[in-house]
């Protein structure tokens, strides 16, 4: 730290030729002064301003459309088709039988009646599709967007090769 006036100081660090005007040797001091000690004192900015912690987001979810009710229909008819199909037993593997039956279901979707519409002209076919929906003993639970009364009472045909 400087303890010695303005005047001292500069005086010490003037080349001897300008110590002889003490006017201008005291204006030169002030600011030789002023220069020293800004050149010693720390700089006085302002911290700097912590980063911003990054905030996880997560990415947003990819916007799926939702089925349309026509669809939900046919991914359900194919869901019972399935279900059905893995509880027939038929060994025919000539043309391509088709049969129309009438199925009643109950409200928890449990199979009531089964009552064959038209036949497909083959007696064991016509047998082996029938036993399988009794088998199945229920449909699966409806999907959100269907309503029970679309297969309360319902008509669904069943083709040989449709099913395998």
């Amino acid at each position: 730290m400087f303890s010695a006036n303005s005047t001292t100081v500069a005086a010490h660090c003037l080349p001897r030729s300008s110590r002889a005007d003490p006017g201008r040797c005291g204006l030169l001091a002030v600011a030789l002064l002023a220069l020293g000690l800004a050149g010693c004192a720390k700089p006085t900015a302002p911290p700097p301003a912590a980063a911003p912690t990054p905030v996880a987001t997560p990415a947003p979810a990819p916007v799926v459309a939702a089925p349309s009710r026509d669809e939900l229909l046919a991914q359900y008819v194919d869901k019972v088709r399935r279900l059905i199909r893995s509880k027939m037993v038929y060994k025919g593997k000539t043309g391509n039988p088709d049969a129309l039956f009438e199925v009643t279901l109950q409200p928890d979707m449990r199979i009531q009646a089964v009552r064959r519409v038209s036949s497909s002209g083959n007696k064991a076919f016509d047998q082996a599709v029938q036993r399988a929906i009794q088998k199945a003993g229920s449909y699966p639970p409806l999907p959100e967007g269907l309503e029970f009364s679309l297969f309360m009472t319902h008509k669904i045909k069943y083709r040989l090769n449709d099913l395998r």
